[in-house]
C-alpha cells in the first residue's frame, strides 16, 4: 500500500499560498503608488514644464553671450592681423 506524500503536498501548497499572498500585497502597493501618482501628476507636469522653460531661457542667454564673445574674438583677430609688426 502506497502512502500519499503529505510532506510534498504541504510544501507545494505553502509555496502556492505564499505566491497568492505576495501577488495580492503587490497589487495593493501598486494601487497606492498609482493613487499617489494620479494625485500629483498634474503638479509634476506643471513643474516639469516650468523647469524646461527655465532651462531653455538659460540656454538662450548663454547662446547670446557665446555669440557676443565670438564677435569680440573675431574683432580681436582682425586687429591682430591688421596690426603692423614692430620694427
Amino acid at each position: 500500500m502506497k502512502f500519499f506524500p503529505w510532506h510534498l503536498f504541504l510544501i507545494t501548497s505553502t509555496i502556492f499560498l505564499m505566491g497568492i499572498g505576495l501577488s495580492i500585497s503587490g497589487n495593493e502597493q501598486l494601487c497606492v503608488y498609482n493613487n499617489i501618482y494620479a494625485r500629483y501628476e498634474k503638479d509634476f507636469n506643471e513643474k516639469q514644464a516650468l523647469f524646461e522653460q527655465t532651462i531653455l531661457a538659460d540656454i538662450k542667454k548663454l547662446r547670446k553671450k557665446f555669440d557676443a564673445n565670438n564677435v569680440q574674438i573675431k574683432e580681436l583677430q582682425q586687429k591682430l592681423i591688421n596690426q603692423k609688426p614692430p620694427i
